[in-house]
């Protein structure tokens, strides 16, 4: 924190929707914040209006869209601040064709995004397209949530003990990293 109160380092970046992979990813990324003393900030990107070429079907109106979105960032904030009242959090609702064309101009400015992953099954452990384009195309660390892994403050913990560090260990979920860095031991 600098003087002011406000955060020094860049924030943390995370995608919202009605997932519990996103709330998951989002209470995950709101104790990194806290623990990197910054600022969170919750996405949630707004589907493209469609434009017919055949007759129109009935759709969700971009106000019904918006409003949506509106809610979706509202109860995550609230959730957030049930364990975290003292965190800064800012919500954010662009536009985008994709998650990844809306999430990677802020992730330019971000230390990290982290998003949630529903992949189950024979498919379980592998990277999304949203995934792999953030990790590609974005300059920071791309993180993503199963929505059953534990708080990064838990991880921590267990590597400590399994590793025997007792420094602050670095790999909390599955971190696609930009560059190339050291670790204190590998994580499953």
């Amino acid at each position: 924190m600098t003087d002011a109160g406000t955060p020094s380092l860049a924030p943390v970046v995370v995608g919202v929707d009605d997932s519990a992979a996103a709330r998951a990813a989002a209470h995950w990324a709101a104790a990194v914040a806290e623990r990197q003393g910054t600022t969170l900030h919750l996405v949630h990107v707004l589907p493209p209006h469609p434009v017919f070429y055949t007759e129109p079907r009935p759709l969700p109106s971009e106000d019904e869209d918006h409003i949506a979105g509106e809610t979706f960032l509202a109860d995550a904030v609230r959730s957030i601040r049930a364990d975290r009242s003292a965190l800064a959090v800012e919500c954010f609702l662009p536009a985008g064709s994709t998650a990844p064309c809306a999430l990677l101009p802020l992730a330019d400015s971000a230390s990290m995004v982290v998003i949630g992953s529903t992949a189950r099954g024979p498919v379980e452990g592998y990277l999304n397209a949203t995934a792999l384009r953030l990790a590609h195309h974005s300059r920071c660390r791309v993180v993503v949530r199963p929505e059953t892994e534990n708080a990064p403050d838990e991880v921590a913990a267990r590597q400590r003990e399994r590793c025997g560090s007792g420094g602050k260990s670095r790999g909390t979920g599955r971190t696609i990293p930009r560059r190339r860095r050291a670790r204190d031991c590998r994580v499953r």
